[in-house]
């Protein structure tokens, strides 16, 4: 008799306030059982005042007196439909802002010239310095997870004033974080009222710091996966973009390049393995069968490579690119940095993976590989190419990765 109002509540609870999944859990017995709809009670919204105690004028005071201002644009702002009201407080002030690194890389791009870059651990040098260096910090729908403040979570933008504003309370107060300022809102709501403030803030001027691919190895045997991406911008156009974990996530996020209304999607916190072409099907669906970019790892695909039969009866366009790295990467170099010794991570620790090149052409899928550098000229072809492409890429298994940050790392005596 409650099964209205519950699955109206869970239709609310997923759709308001911090969107997001809910369970329902219905025992089988209760599924059986028949129902009356016209006696079955529904739910109603609780319609909560608005908050109105916003201190929209010390946060204005505070943005305005601070010499080297920062905002972190999270992925809240989009699930808020705040994006036009962000892209006008950006207009209208001109901040230095940066976007956490997996969750919000399309946020903001580098359309915008005070656009730093994604931060984090993994992330870019000239994001992370900003981090260090600001006095100032606002932080809008982003909840700082430790892969935004890194462990060393203490020394995390150690001198600046910090405003967040989240719309789940519990983000505001949380041990790996000290918020001068903590504001409940949503993050439209609240870039609205800031909009309507007339902001002058100081022009902070942060150089950007380039990846140089050269730094990170170039042999005849193998690509340089920093390369692959830097020649990737030139066909990735407007395309959605779908990656999954380790690798095939990590360096994407930190290097390739989104257009504005481009949009990256990652999965974030878990780091499930095989997501990424479940995602990649998703987002080509829902953009009308768009040419869609899909990376994934030579480990991480083998969870969900069935999906690709999936691609085909739809007849997706998708380009994906495996990163094959002689399997997880990551997983390898967390047990050598840890333990010194691998463990069931790669052929000589008892994992071995399949020849590709074999399984996708058994599926009737159009196959490439790209072995160096000489043959990234193959990118053209593939995105030229109408239908659904895998293409593999043989990296090194000991490519060199962008140098891990902890907050402080760049700080200046200024």
């Amino acid at each position: 008799n409650k099964i209205r109002y519950e699955l109206e509540k869970a239709v609310n609870l997923a759709t308001s306030g911090r969107p997001g999944p809910v369970w329902v859990e219905i025992p089988l017995d209760i599924q059986a059982e028949e129902i009356s709809e016209k006696e079955l009670k529904g739910y109603t919204v609780d319609k909560k005042k608005k908050n109105k105690s916003i201190p929209i004028d010390e946060v204005v005071k505070m943005l305005e007196t601070a010499k080297r201002p920062l905002l972190i644009a999270g992925y809240g702002i989009r699930i808020s439909g705040g994006i036009d009201e962000l892209n006008k407080f950006l207009k209208n002030t001109g901040i230095n802002v940066v976007t956490p690194m997996f969750t919000a890389g399309d946020v903001v791009t580098y359309d915008y010239k005070n656009y730093l870059g994604r931060q984090g651990m993994p992330g870019t040098v000239t994001a992370n310095y900003a981090v260090d260096n600001c006095d100032l910090m606002l932080i809008i729908g982003e909840r700082m997870q430790l892969t935004q403040t890194s462990y060393d979570y203490k020394n995390f933008a150690s001198n600046a004033k910090k405003i967040m504003v989240d719309v789940d309370e519990g983000e505001l107060f949380k041990k790996t974080l000290k918020i001068d300022l903590p504001i409940l809102d949503d993050a439209k709501d609240f870039l609205e009222e800031l909009n309507k403030k007339n902001i002058r803030i100081n022009k902070w001027k942060v150089e950007r710091v380039e990846i140089n691919y050269k730094d990170y190895g170039k042999t005849k045997k193998f690509i340089n996966v920093y390369e692959f991406i830097g020649e990737l911008k030139k066909y990735s156009r407007r395309y959605p973009v779908a990656t999954a974990n380790g690798m095939a996530s990590v360096v994407p996020n930190q290097a390739l390049v989104i257009k504005r209304g481009q949009r990256m999607m990652t999965n974030a916190g878990l780091g499930q393995m095989g997501s990424g072409l479940p995602m990649a099907i998703g987002a080509c669906i829902a953009c009308g069968k768009k040419p869609t970019i899909c990376m994934e790892g030579d480990g991480s695909l083998m969870l969900n490579i069935q999906e690709l039969q999936t691609v085909i009866f739809n007849r997706l366009p998708i380009k994906l690119f495996i990163y094959n790295n002689s399997g997880y990467f990551s997983i390898r170099n967390t047990h050598q940095n840890y333990f010194g010794k691998v463990f069931a991570a790669d052929k000589k620790s008892g994992v071995d993976l399949p020849n590709y090149e074999n399984l996708i052409k058994g599926w009737g899928v159009k196959y490439e590989k790209i072995q160096n550098s000489a043959e990234l000229k193959k990118l053209k072809g593939i995105f030229k190419y109408k239908g659904p492409v895998v293409c593999e890429l043989m990296i090194n298994p000991n490519q060199l990765m962008l140098s891990k940050w902890s907050a402080g790392t760049y700080k200046e005596n200024i």
